[in-house]
């Protein structure tokens, strides 16, 4: 093809033809006139080097990927929320259940869900609820943040 060549025709010009695996370079041509054009690759940050047509099921995969590993952060995150320890609970060792508790709701203790933050950072003061045998921390189904929910309760009736 000769750019700016009055007497170029497109019409004249050589049809490609199907494309064809190469055995030898282990990636698909087509021959165009007298030559070969290979198929374009594109370098990718996670797999490298994939041909052009490999780029549609390429990215489906990638998509899957993520969002399979969403779903398996947030099962995990459940897990750990389900795993946590309720302070009422009299006996040790019982996690916040889904199934028998009426303050499990939409996958957490109910009373974390308090839209306000904690009124004060509670962690290692005694939980008056388990009469001494756990301290405030991470593993309380009411501990979020820096604190206890609870009292983010007590600071919004006392400011009414």
């Amino acid at each position: 093809m000769l750019i700016g060549n009055p007497f170029y025709d497109p019409e004249d010009a050589p049809k490609p033809g199907a494309w064809e695996w190469d055995e030898k370079e282990g990636r698909r041509f087509r021959r165009v006139g007298g030559i070969i054009e290979w198929e374009q690759e594109l370098i990718t940050a996670h797999a490298g080097k994939i041909p052009e047509s490999s780029l549609k099921r390429y990215n489906e995969n990638v998509k899957k990927q993520n969002e399979e590993s969403l779903e398996a952060a947030r099962k995990r995150q459940e897990e750990v929320d389900r795993n946590k320890f309720c302070p009422f609970k009299k006996t040790l060792g019982y996690g916040c259940n889904p199934k028998f508790c009426a303050l499990y709701v939409s996958g957490a203790c109910a009373l974390s869900k308090i839209g306000t933050a904690p009124a004060a950072n509670t962690r290692g003061r005694d939980c008056p609820f388990t009469r001494g045998r756990y301290s405030c921390n991470a593993r309380c189904a009411l501990f979020v943040g820096d604190g206890c929910r609870i009292t983010a309760l007590i600071t919004e009736s006392e400011e009414k």
